[in-house]
């Protein structure tokens, strides 16, 4: 029936962070949780889908001690940058949300110093989320997107994110 379908998808909720608007206003903020890089592809591949002006990046680099995964990773951000226009690429290892995790080791960090300095993406790096956050923030501009990807060390983007924003307006 008709209507049990459409009362079925209205009231359908998706998993908390897959591609979750969290800020929707003069530009738009999403989370969406990435575990592996399967997910980084189907998030990509959702953006290009989106009407923005510029497109930030924040992304979460902590969870691998293996430098082939942040090449492949580097590899694919780069590729997704590229054909989505990508004003700036925010790199973070999340320390100040769990202690468990340490910066980024530098022989990691210039993995991706490499990859998007020879494909000229634009990029920063910050030990702590909330200073990731922080700067991409005073990034955006109107009709701009800044999507936030990253594992469950970035499960407390949203409270951050409304923290700063008060502290803006």
């Amino acid at each position: 029936d008709i209507t049990q379908i459409k009362e079925a998808i209205e009231s359908y909720k998706a998993p908390a962070r897959h591609f979750e608007k969290i800020y929707d206003g003069d530009f738009v903020i999403i989370d969406n949780c990435c575990s592996s890089i399967h997910d980084y592809v189907a998030a990509f591949d959702s953006m290009q889908i989106l009407s923005y002006q510029n497109l930030i990046l924040v992304i979460s680099v902590s969870q691998h001690s293996n430098p082939a995964l942040h090449g492949g990773k580097a590899k694919l951000i780069t590729e997704w940058a590229k054909i989505l226009k990508c004003k700036e690429v925010i790199l973070t290892s999340c320390m100040d949300v769990d202690s468990h995790i340490a910066e980024l080791p530098l022989r990691h960090m210039r993995i991706y110093r490499k990859i998007f300095k020879e494909n000229n993406i634009p990029f920063r790096y910050y030990h702590l989320l909330h200073h990731a956050i922080e700067k991409g923030l005073s990034m955006l501009e109107k009709n701009d997107l800044m999507v936030m990807m990253g594992s469950n060390e970035m499960s407390a983007v949203s409270r951050i994110i409304y923290r700063q924003l008060r502290y803006v307006n």
